[in-house]
C-alpha cells in the first residue's frame, strides 16, 4: 500500500542514489516524500522541513505566502489539519 503522497512524488533512482543517507542531513530538495507523511516521528534527531501554504496555488490571494520552515523536534510529527 502506498500513501498517495508517497506514490505520487516518489523518485525510485533518487532513493537509490540516497540510499544509506541521514534524512537529517539531506537538503530539503532531497528529502524523500516520506518525510511529508510523518514517517519521521521516532528519529532522535531534528527533522528540517518546509510547508507551503495549501492556497498558494488555488487562490491568487495567497500568492505571496512563501514556504515556511518547520523543523520537526526529535522524536515528533509534523500536525495535519482536519478536513
Amino acid at each position: 500500500m502506498l500513501l498517495k503522497n508517497i506514490g505520487q512524488n516518489r523518485n525510485d533512482v533518487r532513493e537509490q542514489r540516497l540510499a544509506g543517507s541521514r534524512v537529517d542531513e539531506l537538503p530539503l530538495a532531497e528529502a524523500p516524500p516520506c518525510v511529508s507523511e510523518r514517517a519521521t516521528f521516532m528519529s532522535p534527531r531534528t527533522i528540517p522541513y518546509e510547508r507551503t501554504h495549501p492556497f498558494v496555488s488555488k487562490n491568487r490571494a495567497f500568492a505571496s505566502f512563501e514556504p515556511t520552515p518547520q523543523p520537526m523536534p526529535p522524536s515528533s510529527a509534523r500536525r495535519v489539519a482536519a478536513n
